[in-house]
């Protein structure tokens, strides 16, 4: 199962979103998914976003492609 989490700075004259904070987010939920992991912080500082994806390999027959 994958996460997600963000911080939106909704009132903020300045964007103060702290790209550490991001990445503790996504550090903290790595059990949600421990292939890969990224954080994106918009350019004005006021959004960010992190992510943990978790690769799943379906082996049963319901999963061939035709």
């Amino acid at each position: 199962m994958c996460g997600i989490c963000g911080v939106f700075d909704y009132g903020a004259r300045e964007g103060s979103v702290d790209a550490r904070l991001l990445e503790r987010m996504s550090d903290r939920m790595s059990h949600r998914g421990p292939d890969d992991a990224g954080t994106y912080m918009s350019t004005d500082r006021r959004l960010g976003l992190g992510f943990r994806r978790l690769s799943i390999v379906d082996l049963s027959a319901t999963a061939i492609s035709q």
